[in-house]
C-alpha cells in the first residue's frame, strides 16, 4: 500500500506544483505585485515559460506514474488530435498575437478598432484553443494519470474564461465591457453575425500555427515518448 502511494508522489507533486503555479499569481494582489515589477508583457513571457516548464514536468509524471485504464486504446482514437490538434494550434496562434483587452494576448491594450475575425468568433480564442487541444488529448488517453492531467486542464481552460470575464468586466467597466462583448461571443461561433472571413495577417497567422503543430507532431515521439502520427 505505501509502494502503491509513493509510486504517484511524483505525479502529484508535479500537478500540485502546477496548480500552485495558477492559483498564487491569480489573486490580484500578487499578480499586481508581479506586473508593476516586471511589465505585464514580461510578466506574461515569464509566467509562460514557467508554465511550460512545470506542464513538461507534469507530462513526464503522467506517463511515469502507475498505469489505471479507465477506457481501452483504440486506433480510431488517435486520429482526434491528429485532426484538432493543428486547429488549437491555428486558434491559439491568431489569438496570441492579436490585439485582445479580454483574454491571453501579448497585446491586452484595450483598442477601439473593429474586431477581428478571430474575435467575432471568440473573445478567448488561446483558452479555447487550449481546452481543445486538452479534449482532443483526453480521447487516447484512457489511464487514470492522463485523464486527471488532462481533464484538470480542460477545467483550467474553461474555468479561467470565468474569472479573466469578471477580471475585465471589473477593469473596463460596465458600458466598455458591454460594448466590446457585444460583438466577442463566450462560446464560439454563437454570434454568426459577429463572424467574418479572416484577414491576411490572421490567414498567416493560422498558417504559422499549423507549421508549429507539424512540428510539435514530428517532435512528440522524442519529446513526450510517444508517436503523435
Amino acid at each position: 500500500m505505501i509502494e502503491n502511494l509513493q509510486s504517484w508522489a511524483p505525479f502529484t507533486g508535479s500537478l500540485a506544483a502546477f496548480l500552485a503555479s495558477h492559483a498564487i499569481p491569480a489573486r490580484p494582489p500578487i499578480r499586481r505585485r508581479l506586473v508593476g515589477i516586471v511589465g505585464v508583457r514580461a510578466y506574461l513571457i515569464l509566467y509562460s515559460i514557467m508554465s511550460l516548464l512545470l506542464l513538461g514536468w507534469l507530462f513526464r509524471s503522467a506517463g511515469e506514474a502507475p498505469y489505471i485504464e479507465l477506457w481501452p486504446v483504440q486506433d480510431w482514437q488517435r486520429v482526434v488530435p491528429q485532426i484538432l490538434v493543428p486547429l488549437a494550434f491555428a486558434m491559439g496562434t491568431i489569438g496570441l498575437f492579436t490585439s485582445n483587452p479580454l483574454s491571453l494576448s501579448l497585446d491586452r491594450q484595450d483598442s477601439r478598432s473593429a474586431p477581428s475575425s478571430i474575435l467575432g468568433i471568440t473573445r478567448h480564442p488561446v483558452l479555447w484553443a487550449l481546452a481543445l487541444w486538452a479534449a482532443a488529448h483526453l480521447v487516447p488517453n484512457g489511464d487514470l494519470a492522463h485523464v486527471l492531467l488532462f481533464g484538470i486542464l480542460l477545467v483550467l481552460c474553461l474555468g479561467g474564461m470565468v474569472l479573466m470575464d469578471r477580471r475585465s468586466a471589473r477593469q473596463l467597466g460596465e458600458a466598455r465591457w458591454m460594448e466590446l462583448t457585444s460583438a466577442r461571443p463566450l462560446v464560439p461561433f454563437s454570434r454568426p453575425g459577429a463572424v467574418h472571413w479572416p484577414t491576411r495577417r490572421e490567414a498567416l497567422l493560422a498558417l504559422l500555427g499549423l507549421l508549429v503543430a507539424n512540428t510539435m507532431a514530428l517532435l512528440h515521439g522524442l519529446i513526450i515518448g510517444v508517436p503523435a502520427i
